[in-house]
């Protein structure tokens, strides 16, 4: 993935296209999950009145084997039904064409890149993702 961030990054630049980093914030925490999982009552929050009952998860947690994955399919959902498309050659990079402008998103967990000609694209990206996904929006990156 390195090596597709620094190649987007670096096509970005000798184009002269805007270049936008967002972090989603409490990335696992989004993650829903499709199976009942099981957990001990964590030692500082047990239930005196019932010290050996046991957590269902509705959500995926930090440190739960399954987030990752759980996390990349709900956002790979996600900008699918927004009309993106996910290179064959590297699974972290998406495209969509909106006209005759293409948006690239460069995914690598909680960080992403979207590079375009317009930042009215962008802009419009951003706000499609923060109606869904708890976003920081990171500073442009300049492409001198």
């Amino acid at each position: 993935i390195i090596t597709s961030l620094r190649t987007t990054i670096g096509l970005g630049a000798q184009l002269n296209l805007y270049i936008h980093q967002i972090y989603i914030n409490t990335t696992f925490l989004n993650g829903d999950l499709d199976q009942p999982i099981y957990m001990e009552q964590p030692k500082y929050v047990k239930d005196i009145k019932n010290p050996d009952y046991v957590c269902v998860l509705k959500k995926t947690l930090y440190g739960l084997k399954q987030s990752p994955r759980i996390w990349y399919y709900r956002l790979h959902q996600f900008l699918i039904n927004k009309g993106y498309k996910r290179l064959k050659s590297d699974q972290n990079l998406y495209t969509r064409h909106d006209g005759n402008h293409i948006l690239i998103l460069a995914v690598y967990v909680d960080d992403t890149l979207i590079i375009s000609i317009a930042v009215e694209h962008i802009k419009m990206d951003k706000e499609e993702l923060a109606a869904t996904f708890p976003i920081i929006d990171g500073e442009p990156f300049t492409t001198c």
